[in-house]
């Protein structure tokens, strides 16, 4: 499974997602796990560690883990039988560019879309390389149905939309924060925001 950069403190969300589902499909095929996070800085027994904390918390299990640092990749031996997943557009991109070199076989590879990620960036080379991706010929798993059907209205049908999986939601957490919520004469107005990220598109 290849990641964007992340910390060991900051296994959540679209990552927690990835992980698990790589987990999940590692374990239905009985074969052991590698993480390629895109960093060049990764440090990968940190990461090893946390990400086994993270996967064994539910109980599920965890396969044979590994983590490659991304300097290492092209060091690394790979077979003509293991399975790809990708999970956000440049590391599908890069895996596109793999296969047009041919060292990768896009009937290999998963394309984990959690987002409408071409909305991320203005009109761009990175909103027309993410939009490409989508054409790749990977198979895609689609996390919720509302995102699987706007990618079919944005795409058209000549990108293939896979299989849709739920959106899993951490229920416990919710109801807890449901239940601590109190009605308060004053509204205020909640501005979220990550100024260094560009898809803020302000």
């Amino acid at each position: 499974v290849v990641l964007p950069p992340f910390a060991p403190d900051a296994i959540f969300a679209g990552v927690s997602t990835a992980l698990k589902f790589a987990r999940g499909l590692a374990l239905e095929l009985g074969r052991p796990l590698r993480v390629i996070p895109l960093s060049p800085n990764a440090q990968p027994e940190p990461l090893r560690v946390a990400i086994e904390a993270h996967l064994a918390a539910d109980g599920v299990g965890v396969p044979e883990l590994t983590v490659l640092a991304q300097p290492m990749v092209a060091h690394t031996t790979v077979s003509d039988d293991d399975r790809w997943i990708t999970t956000y557009w440049a590391t599908a991109h890069a895996a596109d560019v793999a296969c047009r070199l041919g060292v990768l076989d896009p009937a290999r590879v998963i394309y984990l879309i959690q987002d409408y990620e071409p909305g991320f960036h203005a009109w761009s080379v990175p909103c027309a390389l993410t939009r490409a991706t989508y054409r790749a010929g990977f198979h895609h798993v689609v996390n919720s149905r509302p995102l699987a059907r706007y990618l079919a209205q944005q795409e058209g049908a000549e990108a293939d939309h896979g299989l849709v999986i739920a959106p899993h939601l951490d229920l416990d957490r919710l109801a807890a924060a449901a239940a601590a919520r109190r009605r308060e004469d004053t509204v205020r107005v909640f501005f979220y925001s990550r100024p260094n990220k560009p898809r803020n598109l302000y």
